[in-house]
């Protein structure tokens, strides 16, 4: 019998078990069984069988303990841990089952449990902290950054960079409009508690700003010269900052908001001829965001100049003036600005800003239909080049009627193919639901929730268990609620289609809950952001090999992640130049495909990109 539970925890991984608060009985430990998450106030009994693990981290801010109970029951403690920031080595494995009890006072407690042979690290002799790239990890691997994510993540990191200001009490100021702003924001109550959002890079202070109108407002510096850190940022700039209640991320709704930079180097640090960067609804996502922007070739903003330079989509670089104040290459910073708009209603929390931050480009690369035309041309591509793919299937594609599937017996053949050859299979729903009656539009989170769990079970129970903890939505289609949701079955990322360049930093990536993709079928989908000589501009669509090796080059230069993916590919109307357009954005010509994977190739030959065996080769820094 029990004599209380809370609700509050994250089930995030098949457990049976109750969180009790101090000085409630609990008279039959339950068994854990994957992972689940402690905060403050709350303990809960794990039963750890014998040659398994016990894997704990704790978050910044934590009090708790782990203690290991006299297995023939009682309450005689027979070892003890002390759990603080970060993660304690593995406990046990140990002979017979035994039982733990796991107690957060403050911050937040992760725990897991998990097969010993799988706890060990393979490191490559390249391995050299965050000046080199880290070798292969294995999939079993629990070591786990402050975030949750594996520390297999940082794989293609390979410098952490140095901070070029903070958002500590008085630093910023008032420059335009008029934002409400919090100094000295923490997350923290006195005792410790945590109260909201926690600076994500460890900062003591941030700095909270709630807009209550849609106008554009703006913030800078108090003082420059003391409150910029660094000024020579070779090109690179990063900000971290986290988005609570974006507009339009509700059910049905379109997410509006941008958050922009101005940088100059005039000496005066006048705007005149400044920088501007704006990252708008394709870039910031609601949860933590790491903006970032790489300058290569400074003419591209000097008006006139005919020089283009692109990049990732939603990132809109451009000058005020001549541009001749825009070269933060080159030249030194002598002034900096933080603007946003659309965002009436938001939570804003600004973490910090980086520079000289580096890490390896890669891809990940998959399909979201298979047919026919897999063995016919990309199976024989793939196994050529030794790559592995990932496959995103649901279990049918919905048109009308009643949204139960009742027969669970049959797998799409061609995707066991796929998987025998070594592919993954990602989560891509039930019913493949689009339209009035998208996932982004449901409102009831157990209809949500029903177009994850059942697919889950069928791929299970057909021996295909790589993947499985990764989901990508139909569309694209994605809110708040969703993403809770799918989170809470177990699902660690999930891909949309925002923010189509994801950068690894030394605390993981920054939204594993909305990566962003892109379709290399559609001709007519958001392309690559561009400056031509001052002039901010886009080009859009995919489906030409010129156009995907452009973005293959741009990741490259931001080394940053990439996830397209496709859904077709035909050899109707293909002259073989891989520029044919085939009409349908579902579909892409097999001379256009078969160059995209060459000069991929050719790039991770050279280097200068990794290619990574589907989500789980990115996630966990498994295989090549």
């Amino acid at each position: 019998m029990i004599d209380a539970k809370t609700a509050s925890a994250d089930l995030t991984g098949g457990f049976e078990y109750f969180i009790t608060r101090p000085g409630l009985r609990l008279q039959a430990p339950q068994i854990a069984v994957g992972t689940l998450t402690l905060r403050p106030a709350e303990q809960a009994p794990v039963a750890l069988p014998e040659g398994q693990v016990l894997n704990v981290i704790g978050a910044v801010g934590t009090v708790g303990k782990v203690n290991r109970m006299d297995p023939s029951g009682g309450s005689t403690v027979l070892q003890s841990w002390v759990v603080g920031y970060g993660a304690l080595a593995a406990i046990g494995p140990f002979v017979g089952q035994q039982l733990f009890q796991v107690t957060c006072s403050a911050g937040s407690i992760t725990a897991s449990t998990q097969a010993a042979a799988l706890n060990s690290v393979r490191q490559a002799t390249d391995v050299g902290g965050f000046n080199g790239a880290r070798g292969p990890l294995q999939v079993g691997e629990v070591k786990l950054l402050p975030s949750g994510q594996p520390t297999g993540i940082l794989r293609s990191l390979k410098n952490a960079g140095r901070m070029v200001a903070g958002f500590g009490a008085g630093m910023w100021m008032v420059a335009g409009g008029t934002p409400p702003l919090t100094q000295g924001y923490t997350g923290y109550d006195a005792a410790g508690n945590i109260t909201g959002v926690t600076s994500r890079t460890g900062q003591a202070e941030m700095l909270q700003w709630t807009p209550t109108v849609a106008t554009t407002h703006e913030i800078k510096l108090t003082t420059f010269a003391t409150g910029a850190r660094v000024k020579d940022l070779k090109g690179r700039i990063g900000l971290w900052v986290y988005v609570d209640n974006l507009p339009g991320y509700e059910p049905g709704g379109t997410p509006t908001g941008s958050i922009g930079m101005t940088l100059t180097t005039d000496a005066g640090a006048a705007n005149t001829n400044a920088l501007t960067v704006g990252f708008n609804s394709n870039q910031v996502r609601e949860g933590w965001n790491f903006l970032k922007f790489v300058q290569r070739d400074p003419t591209a903003y000097v008006t006139g100049s005919g020089v283009t330079e692109y990049h990732p989509f939603g990132v809109l670089a451009g000058a005020y003036g001549t541009g001749a104040a825009a070269n933060i290459r080159d030249a030194a910073i002598t002034g900096m600005k933080i603007d946003l708009s659309g965002m009436a209603g938001a939570n804003i929390y600004f973490d910090s800003i980086w520079t000289d931050f580096d890490s390896q480009a890669q891809i990940v690369l998959g399909t979201d239909s298979v047919g026919a035309d897999m063995p016919t041309y990309y199976l024989p591509i793939f196994d050529a080049y030794n790559w592995k793919g990932y496959v995103a299937v649901p279990k049918r594609i919905w048109v009308s009627g009643d949204k139960v599937v009742s027969d669970w017996t049959g797998v799409n053949p061609w995707l066991k193919l796929a998987y025998d050859a070594g592919w993954e299979c990602i989560n891509h729903s039930t019913n493949h639901l689009g339209g009035a009656d998208a996932t982004g539009t449901i409102t009831s989170p157990s209809a949500i929730a029903y177009e994850v769990v059942p697919v889950a079970a069928l791929y299970l129970n057909s021996g295909m268990t790589r993947g499985l903890e990764f989901y990508a939505s139909p569309q694209s289609s994605t809110s708040r609620l969703s993403e809770k949701v799918i989170k809470g079955t177990g699902i660690k990322m999930q891909r949309h289609a925002r923010k189509i360049n994801i950068t690894v930093t030394p605390w993981g990536i920054d939204n594993p809950h909305h990566v962003g993709a892109c379709d290399w079928g559609s001709a007519t989908a958001g392309g690559i952001s561009r400056i031509v000589g001052g002039v901010t501009g886009s080009v859009a669509g995919w489906q030409k090999a010129s156009q995907i090796k452009r973005m293959a080059d741009v990741i490259v230069a931001y080394g940053d992640t990439w996830f397209p993916f496709w859904h077709g590919v035909t050899g109707l109307g293909d002259t073989g130049s891989g520029e044919d357009l085939t009409g349908d954005n579902l579909l892409l010509t097999k001379s256009a495909f078969e160059k995209s994977c060459a000069y991929i190739r050719q790039l991770q030959l050279a280097g200068s990109l990794r290619f990574c065996d589907g989500f789980t080769g990115f996630y966990y820094g498994t295989g090549q």
